[in-house]
C-alpha cells in the first residue's frame, strides 16, 4: 500500500509506522555520514615526504585532556581509536595550573608510600564489602530468595 491508500483508508497507525521507519533510515544516514566527516576532518593531516610518513601516522590523533587518541582505523564508515597514550612524560611529572612540573623527590618518595600504604587500605575495603555480600546472599538462600 502507498500512503495514498493508507490516507484515503484513515489507517493512521499504518502510517505513523512507515513515516518513523523513513525518518529513522534517513536520520541515522545523515548521522553516519557526520560522523565520519567530523572525524576525517580532525585527523586529516598534510601531505609529508615519506621519511616522516609513519612517524606522523603514528602519533597522529584527537587531543583529550592528558591523553591523545592515536592509531586510529575506518570500518564501514565507524571511527575505532586503537589506543590512548598519555601526553605528560613518564614518571615524576605531575599537572599543576594546567602546567606540566617535575615532582621533587621527596614529593615522589611521599607519593610512593602512599600508593602502598592504600594499596592495603583498598584491600581491606574490598575483603570486607565481599564477606558481607556472601552472608546476605547466604540468608537470602536460606529464607528461599
Amino acid at each position: 500500500m502507498n500512503l495514498k491508500q493508507i490516507l484515503e483508508n484513515n489507517n493512521l497507525i499504518e502510517l505513523n509506522k512507515i513515516v518513523s521507519e523513513k525518518l529513522d533510515f534517513i536520520i541515522s544516514k545523515k548521522l553516519d555520514e557526520m560522523k565520519f566527516n567530523i572525524a576525517s576532518n580532525l585527523l586529516v593531516s598534510e601531505e609529508t615526504d615519506s621519511d616522516s610518513l609513519d612517524e606522523d601516522r603514528r602519533f597522529r590523533g584527537i587531543d583529550l585532556g592528558r591523553e591523545r587518541i592515536v592509531q586510529y582505523r575506518f570500518r564501514r564508515g565507524q571511527f575505532q581509536p586503537q589506543a590512548k597514550r598519555s601526553i605528560t612524560p613518564d614518571g615524576g611529572f605531575a599537572v599543576r595550573h594546567s602546567d606540566v612540573e617535575r615532582m621533587s623527590p621527596t614529593e615522589r618518595q611521599k607519593r610512593r608510600l602512599m600508593a602502598r600504604m592504600n594499596r592495603y587500605k583498598i584491600r581491606k575495603h574490598i575483603q570486607r564489602i565481599l564477606q558481607k555480600r556472601r552472608i546476605s546472599n547466604l540468608r537470602r538462600k536460606g529464607m528461599g530468595l
